[in-house]
């Protein structure tokens, strides 16, 4: 008697793990589904002629900061208003390029072009939406178009009292990491 017991209370086993297993797939067929979601449109942010690179977002989403240029001239940093209607972009400071934005958004950092041959690059302090440019430092550090560099642009530490920037750029140097006051 004990081995029918066995038996039977497998056989029991199965059916109740079945019932369950068909209630569980009748439910995940049978559940509401959410409505499709709305496919993704790009929408310009610019119309400048010429490249656009580095953007960054402001911490509130309102503004847009990238590098812009032509063929032949020296890049400069720009922010631009998104969601309206024929927004201008301000010109922030040029030649420069890698702007990051403060936390806070009222401010930008970015590297400023000593000479058109020279890694040597100011780290400049800019309040937005208009302020005069304040010079931090300098750094030696590639520029926004070297072949085979990753980006060279300075960011700011989460509360926003410092700066992190490259520095060592050079045929001869190393190339560390650099701590910068933002005051």
């Amino acid at each position: 008697e004990p081995a029918a017991g066995r038996a039977q209370f497998r056989r029991m086993a199965t059916a109740v793990a079945g019932g369950v297993a068909l209630l569980l797939g009748g439910w995940l067929i049978l559940r509401p589904t959410p409505p499709a979601l709305q496919p993704l449109l790009a929408a310009p942010l610019t119309s400048d002629p010429g490249y656009e690179l580095e953007p960054r977002l402001s911490p509130d989403g309102s503004r847009v900061a990238y590098t812009r240029g032509a063929r032949r001239s020296a890049p400069e940093v720009v922010v631009q208003q998104i969601g309206t209607a024929q927004s201008t972009p301000q010109v922030i400071g040029g030649p420069a390029f890698g702007a990051v934005w403060s936390p806070q958004g009222d401010r930008l950092a970015l590297l400023r072009t000593q000479a058109e041959d020279s890694p040597r690059r100011d780290v400049v302090m800019v309040g937005v939406p208009s302020g005069n440019p304040r010079k931090l430092t300098e750094v030696d550090t590639p520029g926004p178009f070297e072949d085979f560099v990753p980006s060279t642009s300075p960011d700011f530490s989460p509360d926003g009292r410092f700066l992190i920037a490259s520095d060592g750029w050079g045929v001869d140097s190393q190339s560390h990491l650099v701590l910068i006051s933002a005051d």
